[in-house]
């Protein structure tokens, strides 16, 4: 046991969760508290505890990142009973309503059944697990759907018997048979859970091919990278002309340099992609491996200096409304230079989109970028309704964006497949937000901020292109980029 547990605490910290339910078992149970007394259970705590040694030395070595990872940064107490709702719901689907009733009877048969045996410790094993991550659900920012899973493991030689008892109890052929028949929707079920779940995953990868009504229903971060690849290789042949050879590429963080290091075309090996700062990186702490491998921002300062990159960067939703967003950019707008936007592409089914940039990393930054726009930074910006957002025909909600420009904007347009739809409401400082100090070159700053609403009738059924339309001071005119909406 011993040895397995620090396999497993090599490996992840939530293998302690096992180690909490054996003390609780050593706590509650007769059986229990008998091993207080015996050497095997502190040599096989010993051994774990090797386990867990190298990551308690490499985490008092860097500041202990696991630590502000999982105590300070991922925690969000939300105590509300949808949370643990939604969690249950989430398990009961994944493993099938007759599994998961027959892991509950084991559980039973467990605790109960054989709570003057040994074997009560798996039932012990299962609950405490799967109450840590019931409780886990409701102060996590995330759960992922595979995590309790390790809590039904422990049950697993007790279902066979579940099974045996739940047909045994039947008292006429008729109902032993329904009873069969009952268990065998849960192998049926499971492998229709994974036929569908693999049919929505190509589906939605391919989603620009469905009709645009189940483009709402696709509630994953599957976006097809690989059309990405033709724009890709024109802006890198681009920063070659402009710079000479010698060009890399760099994106916001880690998970989108994953998506394009491993593209799905044949023949590409071997790519690496710098990292830009995103705030998600220090979250997660993907920042460690980045830096570990020299892809992180100060490697690309330092090893890129005065030379080409193509920047491929990943449109936030509200990137002046989020102050880790705004410090990112303003520290990207201080190292670049000769900043040339290239192509922006929204990736199916037109959440996702990717600015395409060539620029030279700067020898010496920039201290101060608020003299002049930023390329990029949009000085037209819708932040809400964000890209690919579903609308009702009547919907009356206030949405809202930013306009700058050196010369100042006169009024904003909001436009809707092209065509005059409302005159937003432009020149406000919200008491609530403020506009961001790097677009203090606008005469109007902080004025800068428009709200509109949708006319009653403007919406039907489809899908749209968004965008906005500037008056700028001198009656010049600029559009926003465009970006789809959908109306049901």
């Amino acid at each position: 046991m011993g040895v397995f547990a620090a396999l497993g605490l090599l490996v992840h910290f939530r293998f302690l969760v096992p180690g909490l339910a054996i003390v609780i078992f050593m706590l509650l149970n007769p059986q229990g508290r008998a091993l207080w007394t015996k050497p095997g259970v502190w040599i096989a705590a010993a051994i774990a505890f090797v386990g867990l040694l190298p990551s308690l030395i490499y985490n008092s070595a860097n500041h202990w990142p696991a630590i502000e990872f999982h105590v300070i940064n991922r925690p969000h107490f939300d105590p509300n009973p949808k949370h643990i709702l939604s969690f249950l719901e989430t398990q009961i689907g994944i493993v099938t309503p007759v599994f998961f009733v027959a892991l509950v009877a084991a559980a039973r048969m467990s605790l109960v059944k054989d709570h003057d045996k040994p074997d009560c410790l798996l039932g012990y094993q299962a609950v405490i697990i799967f109450l840590f991550y019931c409780l886990q659900a409701t102060i996590n920012k995330k759960i992922m759907p595979h995590w309790p899973f390790m809590a039904y493991l422990p049950l697993l030689p007790y279902v066979p018997d579940v099974f045996e008892d739940f047909i045994g109890a039947a008292k006429t052929l008729t109902q032993r048979y329904l009873r069969i028949a009952v268990i065998s929707l849960g192998p049926i079920m499971a492998i229709g859970i994974g036929i569908a779940g693999s049919l929505y995953q190509y589906d939605y990868v391919h989603s620009a091919a469905l009709p645009y009504r189940s483009r709402e229903h696709n509630i994953l971060k599957n976006e097809n990278w690989s059309l990405l690849e033709p724009d890709l290789a024109a802006a890198n042949a681009r920063a070659i002309a402009r710079f000479g050879p010698g060009v890399v590429w760099a994106t916001n963080g880690h998970i989108a340099a994953v998506h394009l290091e491993f593209p799905a075309q044949p023949g590409i090996k071997g790519r690496r992609l710098y990292t830009l700062g995103d705030p998600y990186d220090e979250v997660s702490r993907f920042i460690v491996a980045r830096k570990k491998w020299h892809l992180d921002f100060n490697s690309l300062m330092r090893d890129q200096a005065g030379k080409g990159v193509v920047l491929a960067v990943l449109e936030p939703s509200y990137v002046y409304h989020d102050p880790e967003q705004v410090a990112m950019f303003t520290t990207i707008c201080q190292r670049f230079d000769e900043i040339e936007p290239f192509k922006i592409h929204a990736l199916p089914p037109y959440r996702t989109a990717i600015d395409i940039y060539t620029a030279r990393v700067r020898k010496v930054p920039m201290t101060d970028i608020s003299k002049a726009p930023c390329a990029l930074l949009p000085r037209l910006y819708i932040a809400h309704p964000t890209r690919g957002q579903f609308l009702g025909k009547t919907d009356s909600g206030v949405y809202f964006g930013i306009a700058a420009d050196p010369i100042g904007i006169r009024s904003v347009d909001i436009l809707l497949d092209g065509k005059f739809v409302v005159a937003a409401d432009y020149g406000k400082d919200d008491i609530n937000f403020h506009a961001p100090d790097l677009l203090k070159y606008d005469p109007n700053w902080p004025k800068v901020q428009y709200t509109f609403t949708f006319p009653k009738g403007s919406l039907t059924s489809g899908e749209h292109v968004l965008s906005m339309r500037a008056t700028r001071s001198d009656g010049s005119i600029e559009n926003s980029e465009p970006r789809t909406l959908y109306v049901h």
